[in-house]
């Protein structure tokens, strides 16, 4: 029986993300919750800039001394020595981000399942629910300001 209660959760979980993704897939356009752009908005790259800090390893011969050299030794050479170090190194990075505009106010339009009343977007069963209100204040002509002016 758990077994069956583990699948049983496995396969919730797997519905639920499947629904996530296709609400996310379907929300895109939104502007808010009530209102959906008639066109996919425009996308504008931006150039931004950040500071970085990177290693280099750097590598150096210089002489170091002499050593003895030749017949028996009798001659000076010069030595030689070598020296390896990372040095850090600070600079600035370009770099693109990609950005979503504001959809224009003449595309914007009432999402499904939403009905335009009193320059707001409302569901369907936000008028079902306030019929009485709304229509008390259309009556005394209070008309509060939707977002956009339509």
């Amino acid at each position: 029986m758990t077994f069956m209660k583990s699948l049983l959760i496995i396969n919730i979980i797997f519905i639920s993300q499947t629904i996530e993704d296709q609400l996310s897939e379907n929300v895109k356009l939104n502007v808010a919750d009530s209102w959906c752009c008639k066109i996919e908005p425009q996308v504008e790259t931006i150039s931004q800039t950040r500071q970085i800090t990177y290693y280099v390893l750097r590598h150096e011969r210089h002489k170091c001394g002499y050593d003895g050299c030749g017949f028996l030794n009798l001659g000076r050479c010069t030595k030689w020595c070598s020296e390896t170090w990372t040095e850090a190194i600070d600079g600035v990075e370009t770099y693109l981000v990609n950005k979503t505009l504001p959809c224009p106010k003449n595309e914007l339009q009432c999402c499904p399942n939403h009905i335009f009343i009193m320059g707001h977007c409302l569901s369907f069963a936000e008028v079902y629910d306030n019929q009485n209100l709304l229509m008390e204040l259309s009556e005394l002509n209070i008309v509060m300001p939707g977002p956009i002016g339509i």
